[in-house]
Formats: C-alpha cells, structure tokens, sequence
C-alpha cells in the first residue's frame, strides 16, 4: 500500500491532543485517507506541515482520478528488519499492521468490509516477504505484489520494489486498468515462465514474484516494459491501443495522474486554505468559513457561533477534495489551463470546485480510492428545490431555454449579471470567472436553480450589508459621545 500520511492510520496520544476551541481530536484512530489527519498535522506543526500535506493531498486526489493512469514513486531505508519511508519517516510494518486493526474492527460492524479485511492480512504479510528477499536479492532486482480490485473497485495496483542497495528500497505504485485474474496470470507468463499464477484475486496477491534482467535495472525503464506487457495483452484481445489498460485515446496520450494533479496547484492551494481557516476557527463557525463553504458550495449549511464538530471539520474536508478530483476529471485540457493562468485570483477556482463538485454529487460520485480507501466518508444528501413560475420567468428573461441543472459547456468569462460579486468593483473592467454556455456564473445559477433572482438575492444582500454598517456606525458614535466629558465653564480665576 502507498505510503503517505494520509494513506496510514495515525494514533493520536492523549499527552498530545491538540484542542481547536471546542473541536478535540482526541485519542483515536483517523481512518484510512482520513483528511483530519492533515487537519491534525497543521494544528501540532503549523505552517511547516504544508509541504507534506500537499504533497499527500496530491497523491490522493491522483490516487481517485477513476480513467487516469497512477504512477507514484516512494523510497524506503532498510532499518531493523524494517522499511522506513524516506520521506516521512513512516515504518512499512507499523503502517500495514495498523491498517490491518482498521479493517478488522470495520469488518467486525460491516459485513462489506470483511473483504477489505482479509486482503489487509495479507498485505500485512508484505514486510515479512520484503524483509527476507531484501537480505538475499541482488541489487537491481525487483519484487512485484499485484492487488487486484475488490467490492466497488475497478483498478488493480501493482505494487513494484526494488533492491537499489544494501540499504535502499524504492516502491513504484502503478494502477491498472480492465484487471482480471486470467490477465495477470497471462501477464505473468510474458514476464517469465516459471512465475507462479493464482485461481483467485487473493492468490494472486499472496503469489508476489520476483523479476531481474539486467536490462531494466532503471526502474522508469522497467515500469514502461511492465505496463506496455500488460497493454500488449489487451491490444491483441481487443485490437486496440491501450495504455495502463485504458483504450488509448488517438488525439492525445494518457497523463500520469500524480502529474496532472500537480499541474494544478491552485486547487489544491484551496484545500490548504480550507485548513488554515478551520484551524484559525477556534472551533466555532465564523464568517470567514461560512464564506468559504459558501464559495465552495458545499451542502452542509452553517451557522455562525456553531460549534465545529469533528464531523463537520471531516465532511466540510472531504467535500474540498471530491470537487478537486471532479475539476482535474471533468474539465478539458483547455479549461485547466485557464484555471492555472487565471491572473484574477481564485474566484474561477473556487467556481470550478463548487461547479464540478456539484455535479458530482447529484450524480453519487464520490471519486473513492482503489488504493487506499476512505470507507468512513459520510455523504450528505444535496437538497434541491421545486421549480417556480419566478424562476421560468427568469429563464425566459435571460434567454434561458434549457432547464436550470443544464450549466452547458464551463468557460472562463464574465457573468452576465450585472451585480453579480464575481465582476469585481469597477464595472468598466469587470473581472471574469467560471461561467456556463449562457455566460452566468456558477453562484448565480445556483440561485436560479431555486427560484430566486440573482439580482434581487445580491441587492438585498447589499442593503443589509449597509444597513449593518450604518448600525455599526452609530453605535460608535453614541459610544463615542458617552465617553465625552462636560466641559468646565471657563472662568478668569480658574
């Protein structure tokens, strides 16, 4: 199993609990992909836990990305009979041996999860098999665990090691798509003829094999060899190109997932936000988060002065990722790009997140991981509203034809509505966002799709604001006469 932080259960010790206000991450299991074990890092480390939580926050999203191919590479010391990540500094056995707790007490409560359960057994096994090859092998040759899908999941994982030196592990995670157990065992016979097959998708995974040529002693070399066997397979089944087993697509060539994420760092700088401002929250709602959600259009409604839960925290998370992984899947080569070199700030962004996140709820995605799976996410329904008269009207206003779920085809422009926040404060160069085939962005047909008028919604909104402010306003000035003082009558003998 890839190592990240987010990829293992961490075990919080009650001497370092770490309170937020009222929200307490208290001494528990985090699950597997569990992102308050970033929200953890940043309240015990601060700004110096960024780097890494992007850096697993990047691999997760790869990791999710359901017709893109996964390549990840992580190096390993070889300390004690152990493997420790180079990186983080994470023990292989502690990793897995944990894992393999998490499943069991799932399994125990979800029949779903034994499945889950007897797979993590085995691959709790690895280091043991990893341990005893390492210390004879020679330098060079690799070690190869294939797990293939189970439950709801369609890509296999190729788990690849290799012994770079007396002391260094490299792992190269690979995912592979259309898996079956009569493809891998085929595989295996191309790779070499007395490598041990399976009948069923465990055997397959407890018969790891060994390959060495000293030809693909570079692991990119061998990972390309590797794939290209296994595409080779399904190019003569199918008499198609394929590449990591996806039907190769004859105008452009399949990007590693890992690199399309990082091609992105706007997005998952937004992810980071959402961190720093829960943990500035002090575990109550505050305006800033209500905005935030607001802007990322989450479904759960907040409250300001509600207390923030670790529930909350958790789903509010969770939502940023999914619509991280909607955008890099849903959206074009071209829309991408804009979204990076956009020079009006992360409005587009945040609109892209809460357009395609949407899109991916109402359709039940949820952008799981084959690799490492989150199986305690709560998905929260997303509440819709009738049509209304007011809105057909709107429709009819604006040259609406389509219904109001038809968004059409996402660009970056300028919203049509003429007050609408996203076109900035000077109206003679108006700032441009994400905006449908009828040029309204992304809040604003939010708003149309229950009934309301964003013009109106946006006046009223702006005579409240007013209205506070004069409030505001007056009550200083009140304050400010209170505090003054009688003057003494002035007098020539003082």
């Amino acid at each position: 199993m890839p190592e990240t932080r987010r990829s293992r259960s961490e075990t919080i010790d009650p001497e370092h609990v770490v309170y937020m206000g009222r929200l307490a991450l208290r001494a528990e299991h985090l699950g597997i992909n569990d992102p308050l074990t970033h929200l953890y890092q940043y309240l015990e480390k601060g700004e110096a836990a960024l780097v890494g939580i992007k850096e697993d926050l990047e691999a997760d999203i790869a990791e999710r990305l359901p017709k893109t191919p996964f390549v990840n590479y992580v190096g390993f010391e070889f300390t004690g009979d152990d493997f420790v990540s180079l990186k983080d500094k994470v023990s292989m056995d502690s990793m897995t041996q944990t894992n393999l707790r998490i499943f069991e007490t799932a399994a125990a409560s979800s029949p779903k999860m034994m499945e889950e359960f007897v797979r993590a057994e085995t691959e709790a096994q690895e280091v043991t098999k990893l341990t005893a090859w390492f210390k004879n092998a020679p330098v060079g040759a690799y070690l190869i665990f294939e797990s293939l899908p189970i439950g709801e999941q369609k890509v296999a994982i190729a788990r690849i090691y290799q012994k770079a030196s007396s002391e260094l592990l490299e792992g190269c995670f690979v995912s592979l798509h259309s898996p079956s157990v009569e493809r891998f065992n085929k595989l295996r016979g191309k790779l070499g003829t007395d490598i041990a097959t399976g009948a069923t998708k465990k055997e397959v995974l407890q018969n790891n094999y060994e390959f060495y040529s000293s030809d693909l002693t570079q692991p990119d070399k061998f990972i390309d060899y590797y794939v290209a066997t296994y595409d080779q397979l399904l190019q003569e089944q199918q008499n198609k190109p394929y590449s990591f087993g996806l039907e190769q697509d004859k105008q452009a060539e399949k990007r590693n997932g890992l690199l399309k994420v990082r091609s992105q760092p706007k997005l998952t700088a937004i992810y980071l936000d959402t961190i720093k401002t829960l943990a500035a929250s002090q575990g109550v709602v505050t305006p800033e988060l209500i905005r935030m959600t607001d802007k990322l259009g989450t479904s759960r409604p907040l409250k300001e002065g509600q207390v923030v839960v670790k529930e909350m925290a958790h789903d509010i998370m969770s939502e940023v990722i999914l619509s991280i992984a909607s955008v890099i899947d849903k959206a074009d080569s071209k829309l991408l790009g804009d979204l990076e070199n956009s020079d009006s700030g992360q409005g587009a962004n945040y609109a892209a997140l809460s357009h395609y996140g949407g899109e991916a709820k109402a359709a039940g995605e949820v952008y799981a991981s084959d690799v490492c799976p989150e199986y305690s996410t709560n998905n929260n329904a997303v509440a819709t509203s009738d049509d209304t008269s007011e809105s057909a009207a709107i429709r009819r206003a604006f040259g609406i034809q389509n219904t109001p779920n038809n968004f059409g085809i996402p660009k970056i422009g300028v919203c049509r509505i003429s007050n609408c926040p996203t076109r900035g404060e000077l109206s003679w160069w108006s700032d441009k966002t994400l905006v449908g085939g009828c040029d309204i962005c992304v809040d604003c047909h939010k708003i149309f799709e229950k009934g309301k008028s964003p013009k109106n919604v946006y006046d009223d909104e702006k005579r409240k604001t007013e209205q506070a402010a004069k409030e505001i306003a007056k009550k200083k000035r009140d304050a400010d006469k209170s505090k003054e003082k009688p003057r003494k009558p002035q007098s020539f003998f003082g």
